[in-house]
């Protein structure tokens, strides 16, 4: 597991591998085999790889509310491996589907306590819970949690 989100944290940082043509100045559906920056009317912003005008490759995408996401798209939604990070500093790294939490990852609060293990559709699956001194706290078995400190 530990040897997994080591390489997962060295292909985010090390971001794309390959170099793709710019996108066209302006927003459209030509955005495609590219790579480009885009500000939406709300202000959230995405720099990153393009396919038929959706995100589609490696890039970034930060919200206005602070959140940010590094990591795969796959037609407009998060898949593959990637991290999101919440604006108050909790950070989930690991394997989206959909848009959703989906396979390995560690969800890491700025307390400390972390959830490691799989995860479906945003859930907890077959995880662990730990506390801030690393005693595991709950265990998650096809999504329900079971308490194991009284």
């Amino acid at each position: 597991m530990h040897r997994y989100l080591i390489v997962l944290m060295l292909l985010l940082i090390a971001g794309p591998a390959q170099g793709l043509p710019s996108c066209p100045e302006v927003f459209s559906l030509a955005y495609d085999e590219c790579e480009g920056s885009y500000q939406y009317d709300n202000g959230d912003r995405y720099h990153g790889e393009w396919k038929k005008g959706k995100k589609h490759g490696f890039g970034t995408y930060v919200w206005t509310n602070g959140h940010r996401y590094k990591g795969q798209w796959t037609a407009g939604k998060k898949s593959g491996t990637g991290q999101y990070t919440w604006s108050n500093g909790d950070k989930y790294v690991g394997e989206f589907h959909e848009g959703d939490y989906h396979g390995e990852g560690t969800l890491t609060y700025i307390s400390g306590k972390t959830v490691t293990g799989e995860w479906r559709k945003g859930i907890p699956w077959n995880a662990t819970s730990y506390s801030t001194s690393g005693k595991a706290a709950y265990a998650y078995t096809d999504g329900n949690a079971l308490c194991l400190t009284q």
